[in-house]
């Protein structure tokens, strides 16, 4: 009886890490200018968050990569 359930837990677990892993798909970018953005001003901002101490920023309109800055 311990065999089957422990089949099954182990079973549940490895689909559920199939199900819900990420995958590594590319993100699709766009020129910031056709989602409304300037890109002088996310080359300012990124000016300004290597000045704050930030790491990184990614900035996603519609599921498409707008701006990417850092690691």
């Amino acid at each position: 009886m311990n065999t089957y359930l422990a089949v099954i837990l182990f079973t549940c677990t490895f689909l559920s890490s199939q199900l819900y892993s990420q995958n590594n798909a590319a993100i699709e970018s766009v020129d910031p200018s056709e989602k409304g953005f300037s890109q002088q001003k996310l080359d300012s901002l990124g000016d300004f968050l290597d000045s704050a101490g930030s790491h990184s920023l990614l900035i996603l309109a519609d599921g498409k990569k707008v701006y990417d800055w850092g690691n």
